[in-house]
């Protein structure tokens, strides 16, 4: 009986081996080696097939701002990388060298002969030609990046690829045929000059649904510093997200969470003052933080001060200010500068700069406020131990400063003047919530 029951299991267990097998044979037409040949060769027609080659994001590490580099390739494995970037002297450079898909792990593009534009990521020579005994060298280490990359997907328009070393995402995307290189490195560069400038650097407000927010922050070195407003107000450190520049906005090296939704790319608006996120089924733009800008400079030290030109206030602030000037004139003193700043001794003030054998700065306290990213509520304390006795003495004894003091508390808009780059203007519009006769534009100094 026990024979009989080993013979009846030795059977079955061999018709389901054979049942696998053909299941097997059903699934699989080739052997693994046969499919991967298959794929490096569909691989290979697809980047060769490329009228106009692919546009390159390319980020040597995880917390490396993205470089756009533009490739073609050549079905006798010749390929051509081309960049403009701080590593190419910032001018136009192509370079060529050989390329091929081998199989390792699964399909993988490699630049495997020397290409001045592409390995300067990956070669661990000092990029900015730094000694190994500079403390700040990168000798040894280079900038860290790939020049063979996993091929993850192809969809026809992009290729999905990944540092095989690093495993930074890279994105190849098809170059419009009949575009030429060097020029659409000059639209990157108008489109880059159109979102930062290193002289002015405001921070940007990432709004997606649910009332969800970031602030972003040194966006000019193509690696924004993100905080939640409980970050910011506490002072604490954020998450670093690279970028790189589009010719149509931006792009986040990777897609983050915000609100629910999973945001990337992003486009500008038609009137150039927005980024609007493009990724499908999101609610999400960048815009200038205007009210932060306006705190980020009166706490470094500078000076947001009023131009005496009646193109840049209302009427009737220009009455108000008008009279403060005469009343300092009919003294013996000129009106110098009058502004919003921050004092370590005197905190947030309206400062007054006025001259006559000697000069004098008064100060008097203000309260502001920010309600959002575009509105702040400016408030006078009235002539207190905050103010110093200079600003005392303007507001007692000089004609006009305190009507002009007192007309300032308000709640106001904070735009971009008129003509100013939307993303780094260095002059902003108040304008009075409660009073539309009273707007002013205050300039950086």
């Amino acid at each position: 009986m026990r024979k009989l029951l080993y013979i009846i299991i030795f059977f079955v267990s061999l018709s389901l081996v054979y049942a696998c097998t053909n299941e097997d044979d059903k699934i699989f037409s080739q052997s693994a080696a046969e499919r991967m040949n298959q794929a490096l060769a569909d691989y290979t027609n697809a980047l060769v097939d490329s009228e106009n080659g692919w546009v390159m994001d390319y980020f040597a590490t995880d917390t490396s701002p993205g470089y756009t580099l533009l490739a073609s390739f050549r079905s006798s494995g010749l390929s051509y990388v081309a960049g403009k970037n701080e590593f190419t002297a910032n001018v136009y450079k192509k370079d060529s060298g050989l390329f091929q898909l081998i199989g390792d792990d699964g399909p993988v593009l490699t630049f495997d002969t020397y290409n001045s534009v592409l390995h300067v990521f990956s070669d661990p020579e000092d990029p900015y030609g730094r000694k190994m005994d500079d403390p700040n060298s990168l000798y040894g280490i280079g900038l860290g990046g790939d020049y063979e990359f996993i091929v993850m997907k192809n969809n026809g328009n992009e290729i999905n690829l990944k540092g095989k070393k690093r495993g930074t995402p890279i994105l190849l995307t098809k170059m419009a045929a009949g575009t030429n290189w060097e020029q659409y490195f000059s639209q990157l560069d108008q489109m880059n000059t159109l979102l930062f400038n290193k002289n002015i650097q405001p921070a940007f407000a990432l709004q997606g649904s649910n009332g969800s927010s970031l602030t972003l922050t040194n966006g000019y070195s193509h690696v924004f510093m993100a905080q939640t407003p409980e970050q910011l107000e506490n002072s604490q450190q954020g998450v670093k997200i690279p970028f790189i520049v589009t010719a149509s906005g931006l792009r986040f090296i990777r897609p983050i969470l915000l609100g629910g939704e999973k945001v990337q790319n992003f486009a500008l608006n038609e009137d150039q003052t927005k980024l609007i996120c493009i990724d499908a089924n999101t609610h999400a733009e960048i815009s200038t933080d205007m009210v932060n800008f306006f705190f980020a400079n009166i706490n470094a030290g500078k000076k947001m001060t009023w131009i005496n030109n009646i193109a840049n206030m209302s009427t009737d602030m220009k009455f108000a200010y008008d009279a403060m000037n005469e009343g300092c004139v009919s003294k013996g003193w000129s009106l110098s500068q009058v502004a919003l700043v921050y004092s370590k001794d005197w905190g947030q003030s309206l400062y007054i700069n006025a001259r006559k054998t000697i000069t004098a700065e008064g100060y008097l306290s203000y309260t502001m406020t920010k309600k959002s990213t575009t509105e702040i509520d400016l408030k006078f304390n009235g002539v207190d131990s905050h103010s110093n006795p200079a600003g005392k003495n303007f507001y007692d004894n000089f004609d006009g400063v305190a009507g002009f003091a007192n007309m300032l508390t308000s709640s106001y808009t904070v735009s971009v003047s008129p003509g100013q780059a939307a993303f780094h203007a260095s002059i902003l519009r108040f304008s009075s919530i409660q009073n539309p006769n009273i707007w002013f534009d205050l300039t950086i100094k």
